[in-house]
């Protein structure tokens, strides 16, 4: 996928998911493999990793679509690998936390959001790896894209 061109691909054919964070808000997020026939995949042997990059965008958003211009990648903010938890082997099933923490440089220090929500808008673009055996670093099946927009302000005071 071409991450300039994202926004023809949020909810569309390849069915990138689109979150909204505040500032600070963690958000875990769980999911299910499954095999072609609907039944659960045994995850045993999977490593599953979520890898983050950062950029600034400027947003428009309706209700019915967002778009997305002047895409550049974001040279402060610390891309992260989040490991996957197993919840269930059998059933398939694991959970992703994308941390308080998230949006922050390569020391650890919180990044101020600026008050304007259409201009070098913070966004992250997570891939999820579903790798079906942790011993060998190709062996990925599939992959799935989130974007997520960071927004101002932080669960205690709102927008």
């Amino acid at each position: 996928m071409r991450i300039s061109g994202i926004e023809n691909y949020i909810g569309g054919a390849d069915n990138v998911k689109a979150l909204s964070l505040i500032q600070g808000e963690q958000r875990v997020l769980q999911g299910v493999i499954l095999n072609p026939d609907g039944t659960a995949m045994d995850i045993t042997t999977f490593a599953i990793t979520a890898k983050t990059e950062f950029y600034l965008a400027d947003v428009t958003a309706t209700p019915r679509k967002m778009t997305i211009t002047n895409l550049t990648k974001h040279a402060t903010a610390k891309d992260h690998t989040i490991p996957g938890v197993k919840i269930n082997n059998a059933e398939g099933t694991f959970s992703i936390t994308i941390p308080a923490d998230f949006y922050v440089t390569s020391g650890d220090a919180q990044i101020a959001i600026d008050t304007d929500l259409a201009v070098n808008v913070p966004l992250a673009v997570v891939y999820i790896d579903y790798n079906v055996d942790s011993g060998v670093a190709a062996s990925a099946v599939r992959s799935s894209r989130i974007v997520i927009t960071m927004r101002r302000g932080s669960p205690s005071v709102g927008l």
